[in-house]
């Protein structure tokens, strides 16, 4: 964060004294320097700054110098030569003074703001304004004269400048940094420039809750140091400790290493304490391993070897020994289970494969039948050729819905589905035939099969086209099983050519 300075450009000119005394940069009505201000002048050539015209013209029409008639604002012209020429002074960066002549950016940001908006409100101006400046060509000729004769005096009086600055420096005005300040000089025009990339700038550290200020320059190496300064535990990886507090997270870090409580000689995590006394440390004191047997020893577990060897545990087994035979005598049991239970999966896994079988050989049985009946019927004269499939529609909220063509019996058919009031659906011929069919259409509920609804047409002939209520009406959604998961309507269809076969004469 940047801290900027409440200098004024009075405080930071070179040569301030040559150019009051002139007073040829600064407004002779409100007495400021021509610095981020827009110059005017009425037709004789007085000129002022911007504000200062604009008060003076809402009380009278004319120049305030002068009295030469301006009836507004419009009729001044642009005093570009004024405003170029004090742009090309002298004057030192503002970072070349103590840290004592900053405030904070706050007030700063809104002297920011306030110059934003003033010279955008000229930028549009400027546009305004070329026709006029056209008109001071040859007054801004004369001036650039005469500013090059001011130049070579403004020369001569420098050093004689610089010496009056060093003296008012010592008593206290301003006070320069000549070992970390900046030390260079540069052009108005140039200046808010400059003091936006000047390495030389005061800032604020960056780490949240630190009021350190120091220039731009050396900031990196306080914020490395800095004791605000976002760190990672090295032992549990949490990244939102400050380096002033490390040590007391050290204190309370779960994974932070700290000797055995117990002084076993072993550093453990400080979250695995509780664990290693429990089950590994040699100074934790455990019961005998027959304690359970009637052996009561509690001793360290550095020393339980020794126990075990020194004192005979005989007289213990007993109990082991039929607590060990009663364990293996139902894990004998269980086995045995296992076994019987892998047994009958087999055996069901064998059934299945040929409940499988025979369900194929079932399929294959019918159809079979069905080929003989085929057959049959072709033999005698009675058969009737058949088309059976399902028609899905994916939005039945649509008006109108027509469905792909198919074949049947070298005639190309399609389905039509009408929303209405009647909600519709139709089969019709695409081509020209002479046979007759009728036709079934079921409307599918797919939570409830039974529950399905049949609608038989009339017999056509293939150049008709019949429409037959569905009945759609009822079909809400999904809920009552009239719709799929993802909202579809399904219509079984079927279509049976039929056969008119000619009567007997005798």
């Amino acid at each position: 964060m940047s801290i900027y300075s409440n200098f004024t450009i009075n405080d930071v000119l070179l040569n301030r004294e040559s150019l009051q005394k002139k007073n040829k940069y600064s407004c002779p009505i409100c007495f400021e320097y021509f610095y981020k201000k827009s110059v005017y002048q009425c037709r004789s050539g007085h000129y002022a700054c911007k504000e200062c015209w604009e008060k003076s013209l809402e009380n009278k029409k004319e120049c305030m110098i002068c009295r030469t008639e301006v009836k507004s604002f419009k009729h001044l012209s642009r005093c570009l030569i004024i405003e170029q020429n004090f742009g090309k002074k002298q004057c030192y960066c503002i970072y070349s003074f103590y840290l004592d002549y900053f405030i904070d950016d706050a007030n700063q940001e809104n002297d920011h703001e306030k110059n934003d908006d003033y010279d955008d409100e000229n930028e549009n101006e400027d546009g305004n304004e070329d026709d006029e400046n056209e008109n001071e060509d040859e007054n801004e000729d004369e001036e650039e004269d005469e500013d090059e004769d001011e130049d070579e005096e403004e020369d001569e009086d420098e050093d004689e400048n610089e010496l009056e600055n060093e003296d008012e420096n010592e008593q206290g005005k301003l006070m320069k940094d000549e070992d970390e300040g900046c030390n260079e000089i540069i052009n108005v025009d140039q200046l808010d420039a400059h003091i936006e990339n000047c390495k030389f700038k005061f800032v604020k550290c960056s780490n949240i809750g630190c009021e350190f200020v120091s220039r731009l320059n050396s900031l990196e190496e306080h914020e490395n140091q800095c004791d605000f300064k976002l760190v990672i535990c090295k032992y549990c990886g949490c990244d939102d400790i400050i380096q002033m507090e490390l040590e007391n997270h050290d204190c309370e870090c779960s994974k932070f290493p700290i000797d055995c409580p117990q002084n076993c000689s072993i550093i453990i995590e400080r979250d695995q304490i509780k664990s290693h006394t429990k089950n590994d440390c040699d100074n934790s004191t455990i019961p005998c391993i027959y304690y359970e047997f009637g052996c009561k020893v509690e001793t360290k577990r550095s020393n339980l070897q020794n126990h075990l060897n020194n004192v005979n545990h005989q007289i213990f087994m007993g109990p082991l020994i039929d607590k060990l035979s009663s364990t293996l005598s139902t894990l004998s049991t269980l086995s045995e289970s296992k076994k019987t239970q892998d047994e009958l999966v087999k055996k069901i896994e064998q059934s299945e494969k040929a409940q499988e079988k025979l369900h194929q050989e079932i399929v294959q049985l019918k159809n079979n039948n069905d080929n003989l009946l085929s057959f049959i019927n072709k033999m005698d004269g009675t058969y009737s050729p058949t088309y059976k499939n399902k028609w899905i529609i994916s939005n039945p909220s649509r008006y109108y819905v027509t469905s792909q063509p198919f074949n049947f019996e070298n005639q190309q058919f399609h389905l039509l589905f009408k929303k209405d009031f009647e909600n519709t659906a139709s089969i019709e011929p695409k081509t020209n035939g002479s046979f007759n069919f009728k036709y079934i259409f079921t409307l599918v509920n797919i939570l409830d099969k039974s529950k399905s609804i049949k609608f038989k047409g009339p017999n056509l002939n293939l150049n008709k086209i019949n429409y037959s209520i569905l009945g759609l009406h009822a079909i809400q959604d999904k809920k009552n099983g009239w719709l799929d998961t993802n909202n579809k309507l399904t219509i079984k269809i079927f279509i049976k050519k039929l056969i008119n076969n000619p009567p007997l004469e005798s």
